[in-house]
C-alpha cells in the first residue's frame, strides 16, 4: 500500500503520467522473473513474469493508457 501511496504522490509532484514500482521486499530481487506495479494516477496494474514479459506487458500498457483511441 504505501508503495502505491508513494508512488502516487511521484507521479504528481513530478507531474508523470505513470510509474513502474518494484517491490524489492517480494524477494525476487536478482532473478529471471519480477513482480512489479505499473501505476498510473487512476490505475493500478500487478505486472508478474520473466523480464521480458513484464516489458513486453509495460509497452503494452504505455500504449493502451496513452495511445489507443477510445
Amino acid at each position: 500500500k504505501d508503495l502505491v501511496e508513494n508512488a502516487r504522490k511521484k507521479i504528481e509532484n513530478k507531474k508523470l503520467d505513470a510509474v513502474v514500482a518494484n517491490d524489492v521486499k517480494k524477494g525476487i530481487f536478482g532473478s529471471d522473473k519480477t513482480d512489479v506495479l505499473f501505476i498510473t494516477k487512476d490505475t493500478t496494474e500487478n505486472l508478474v513474469g520473466s523480464k521480458e514479459e513484464v516489458a513486453l506487458e509495460i509497452a503494452k500498457s504505455i500504449f493502451k493508457k496513452f495511445f489507443e483511441r477510445r
